[in-house]
This record gives structure tokens, sequence and C-alpha cells, in this order.
């Protein structure tokens, strides 16, 4: 795989921004207003597209190709984390 465009959609990036500031499935659903599991069925999709085994690997891939959106967090952290 090779550095460029993201390959996930909008609501994706929401989650993975969202794992990357350390929430759960059950908190990244109420953020978004999803249930916890089109949350995990997402996520599940996000693993696949980059061939990651769990979530840390997907973040760790993440932060590589830069596909992680900064400095903001996601929603319902505090601020702090957004720094």
């Amino acid at each position: 795989m090779t550095h460029g465009a993201s390959p996930f959609t909008a609501r994706e990036g929401d989650i993975l921004d969202a794992i990357a500031h350390g929430l759960s499935c059950r908190e990244i659903g109420a953020a978004l207003g999803i249930s916890e599991s089109t949350v995990r069925k997402h996520r599940s999709n996000m693993l696949a597209k980059v061939g990651a085994h769990n979530a840390a690997g997907l973040v760790v891939v993440a932060r590589l190709r830069g596909w992680l959106r900064q400095p903001q967090g996601p929603p319902g952290r505090s601020s702090a984390l957004r720094a």
C-alpha cells in the first residue's frame, strides 16, 4: 500500500479518529448517534481495507499514512484530547 488519499469514507474517518483518541465502540456510537454494532461494522470494514488485525494496527497504519485528522479530536471527548 502506498501513501496517498485515505481509503476510508467520511464516516469511517470519523470513527478512525475516535478510535485513535481511545474511545470505545459504545462511546463512538453515542457521540456519532449510531449504534455500537454499526461502529463495529465500520471498524471491521476499515481493518479489512488496510489488512490490520486490530484497532491498534489500524491506528498505526493510519498515522504512518497521514490519514488521521489533526489536531481536533472526535466528538464526545474532552478538549485535552483535541490539543
